[in-house]
């Protein structure tokens, strides 16, 4: 009985002391502000855990203003710890570089799934918009009529709107994508390591297409066209929808939010907007279009009174993926826009004789 005695106190002076050294590992990590719900997620260990706080606190990771040299930092303190030899380092240098590579490819799957539907609907608006070169061919006569060196100004207009389109078409949605991957990777670890410790196995599953069901359901329930589902979106999704808001706070998407009222300033400034926008988020600008926005005026007019495109959930339903992008609906509008401007460069060079327009002379 004494010897049970001896070992039952000794087993709780262990237990005591470990629990000690968890609660001071714990208050540690939540003083240093490095990811405080770290011990919510079921993803590793008790005993894992206190190994990974304390290499949180020797490195003074603030997962919250993690940058690409902090990921630099956690993979090689994960490495120190996988050659540290102990069987709680081996297991958090596995979970956590599975956690990593598994967010990274799930960001990277998005961000092709993102590329190839910007292209899909640009083609697509193209061929929807044919019609309006006929609209262009009898404003251009009006806009025209008795301008000075018509065909000049235009070369220039045409020159530096065709620079605009093609940032739009390239440059933009790799921004987006590039911001997006980075942001939903980070989020993705943070998310497995501090919540929800199944969400690379939920995410593995993702489907698109399943996605949209969901949402359109939901939309349906709300009896609300322009709702986003809110919170009746569950799972997987849910929490990359949190993300995409949470990634609209940062460029290039916190200078889209001009587009949204471009329109009501009037459609002859709709191409001066985009110009203003385009150099906010990194491209070439700003320009007016005086004389191309005269002769594009009433096409966009026609594009805002609804006579050209497709009703959006329409369109997201499908491009579904759409949906995870952060101001889709905003971006859309965007993409539209994109491909009016071909049509309109398209059109106006073949009216004008300045089917392929050359670098204007004052730029050099």
């Amino acid at each position: 009985m004494g010897k049970r005695i001896q070992d039952f106190n000794s087993f709780s002076r262990d237990f005591i002391r470990e629990s000690q050294d968890a609660q001071a590992a714990i208050q540690s990590a939540l003083t240093k502000r490095v990811w405080s719900d770290i011990f919510t997620s079921n993803y590793l260990t008790e005993s894992e855990k206190i190994v990974f706080s304390n290499f949180l606190n020797e490195s003074n990771i603030d997962f919250d203003n993690i940058d690409e040299s902090m990921w630099d930092t956690i993979k090689s303190g994960v490495e120190k710890l996988k050659d540290a030899g102990t069987s709680a380092g081996k297991a958090i240098s596995d979970k956590i570089g599975k956690a990593i590579d598994g967010a990274k490819s799930f960001a990277s799957y998005i961000g092709d799934l993102i590329k190839k539907s910007w292209t899909k609907l640009i083609e697509f608006f193209k061929k929807k918009f044919a019609n309006v070169k006929g609209i262009i061919k009898k404003d251009y006569e009006k806009a025209t009529e008795g301008v000075d060196n018509a065909k000049e100004k235009l070369n220039d207009e045409l020159y530096y709107l065709q620079q605009t389109a093609l940032y739009w078409t390239t440059e933009v949605p790799k921004l987006i994508i590039d911001t997006i991957k980075g942001a939903f990777t980070k989020e993705i670890v943070k998310e497995c390591l501090t919540n929800n410790g199944n969400i690379l196995n939920e995410l593995s599953v993702f489907d698109p297409i399943k996605m949209d069901e969901m949402v359109m359901k939901a939309l349906n329930e709300a009896d609300d066209e322009e709702a986003d589902a809110g919170d009746k979106k569950e799972g997987a999704f849910s929490f990359l929808n949190d993300m995409a808001h949470a990634v609209s706070k940062f460029p290039p998407f916190k200078w889209l939010h001009a587009l949204k009222g471009a329109a009501e300033k009037g459609f002859k400034l709709i191409l001066k907007n985009v110009s203003d926008v385009t150099k906010k988020v990194g491209g070439p600008g700003v320009f007016d279009f005086a004389l191309v926005s005269l002769i594009a005026a009433g096409v966009f007019e026609y594009w805002a009174k609804g006579k050209l495109t497709e009703p959006v959930k329409d369109i997201l339903t499908a491009e579904p993926i759409m949906r995870l992008i952060p101001m889709g609906k905003t971006l859309i509008t965007a993409i539209e826009w994109t491909a009016l401007i071909l049509l309109i460069i398209e059109t106006v060079g073949e009216l004008s004789g300045n089917e392929d327009p050359h670098e204007p002379k004052a730029a050099h």
